[in-house]
């Protein structure tokens, strides 16, 4: 049994941890970076101190003295799940790209109290993060929850934080209650059994969650399936209902939305979120928004039509970008 346990964790170490031949130190006190040579292909990998004490594991490759773009990802996600901007080549020469784990998943810690959850502490990392990768005002590309992070930012640190905020199968507001504003009426359904501790339970939630992720009938490569079960599965159950019920406070941001740009990228098929709906929303709280609508693809764009969304990044950030790229 022990040799058949140990295994399985290879085998789930080796799904979970990104291709690279970097080797990464175990968090310190001290940040340490381990890079390649080449600065248009190598990966920075560092393990930063949040304000609380919270150690976020984070990534960085290409040029800093590029834009920088930060990808944050979504509900049980990890920076893996964004393997395909990190391997395009156009992005690569362009950008500087940054992601990292949220408290509470993948690598990072996630401590166990409700209020180390709070919008303050979101921002906090995020903070840390940049400041690892001496970045300033990036844009930031949040997929699902990781859109709420700019809000954060914003809330604690002003509009002139961040250079401009792109939504992967998200959206913002004002409302306290926006979320069931933009949401289908199915995710509360799977966020309650995603927070279960019976373990039937929560695993019907989980393979449920996992097919919603992307448009009905798409191919997903079983690597990928299995990165997104096993994120839930690390998680805490305190921290999956930490997370899932956490405040966004949409004011700030909204108040700043004549400040900032805002690319919104949604799918026809999305099962989480009505891209429409957020289009329609965004308008009437007056963001400046540039839409697209793509068709046939579910929630996880970026993984689904990685060339068009891709391209759309790249164009929006040349676009606004204060040293152009």
């Amino acid at each position: 049994m022990r040799s058949i346990l140990s295994i399985a964790l290879l085998a789930f170490t080796a799904l979970v941890q990104p291709a690279c031949s970097t080797v990464l130190a175990p968090p310190t006190s001290n940040p340490s970076l381990s890079t390649i040579t080449k600065p248009s292909t190598s990966l920075r990998r560092l393990f930063v101190a949040s304000e609380d004490g919270t150690k976020i594991y984070a990534e960085a490759i290409g040029d800093k003295r590029n834009t920088p773009v930060v990808f944050i990802h979504g509900f049980g996600g990890s920076v893996v799940h964004f393997n395909k901007q990190f391997e395009d080549a156009k992005l690569l020469k362009n950008l500087y790209l940054i992601r990292y784990d949220m408290r509470g998943h993948g690598r990072s810690e996630g401590p166990l109290e409700a209020g180390a959850y709070e919008s303050i502490r979101h921002a906090q990392d995020l903070k840390a993060v940049l400041d690892g990768f001496d970045a300033v005002r990036p844009f930031v590309a949040g997929w699902s929850l990781g859109g709420f992070i700019p809000a954060d930012a914003v809330a604690a640190y002003g509009p002139s934080f961040i250079s401009g905020v792109i939504l992967l199968g998200s959206g913002i507001g004002p409302d306290d209650n926006f979320l069931s504003i933009i949401a289908r009426p199915t995710v509360a359904e799977l966020l309650t059994g995603l927070a279960s501790t019976d373990v039937l339970e929560f695993r019907n939630a989980t393979m449920a969650f996992s097919k919603s992720l992307y448009a009905p009938g798409y191919e997903i490569a079983f690597e990928e399936e299995q990165r997104v079960v096993g994120g839930l599965l690390i998680m805490h159950p305190a921290v999956r209902a930490h997370t899932g019920a956490r405040s966004v406070p949409g004011g700030p941001i909204t108040a700043a939305a004549d400040k900032l740009p805002f690319l919104v990228i949604g799918g026809s098929e999305d099962a989480h979120i009505d891209a429409e709906i957020v289009r329609d929303y965004m308008t009437e709280n007056r963001f400046k928004i540039e839409f697209h609508l793509l068709d046939g693809i579910g929630h996880s764009v970026f993984y689904e039509a990685p060339e068009k969304t891709d391209k759309l990044i790249l164009q929006f950030v040349k676009k606004h970008a204060s040293n152009k790229v």
